[in-house]
C-alpha cells in the first residue's frame, strides 16, 4: 500500500472529526469572502490538528486496545454453575 494512502488514511477520522468546528470557529461557512492567507492557515490547520489527534490521542488507545485484547482470560473456573 502507498505510504501517503495509509497515512491519509490514518488521519481521515480527525480530518472529518474537527473540518466543521473549525471552518464554522473561523466563519469560513458563510457566504464572506476570505484572503487567501487566512484560507491557506486554515488548510493548515485543518491538517495540523488531525495529525496531533492521531500521535496524542488515536493511536496510544490504538494500542491500549490491542494490549488489552492480548491479555489472557484469568477466571479460575469456566463450567457452567
Amino acid at each position: 500500500m502507498n505510504p501517503v494512502s495509509k497515512f491519509f488514511g490514518a488521519i481521515s477520522y480527525g480530518l472529518y472529526l474537527y473540518h466543521y468546528p473549525l471552518l464554522h470557529a473561523q466563519g469560513l461557512l458563510s457566504e464572506q469572502t476570505i484572503s487567501v492567507g487566512r484560507a491557506a492557515a486554515m488548510l493548515a490547520l485543518l491538517f495540523i490538528i488531525p495529525i496531533i489527534s492521531w500521535y496524542t490521542i488515536e493511536r496510544p488507545l490504538l494500542r491500549l486496545k490491542d494490549r488489552l485484547r492480548s491479555v489472557p482470560d484469568r477466571t479460575l473456573d469456566k463450567r457452567p454453575l
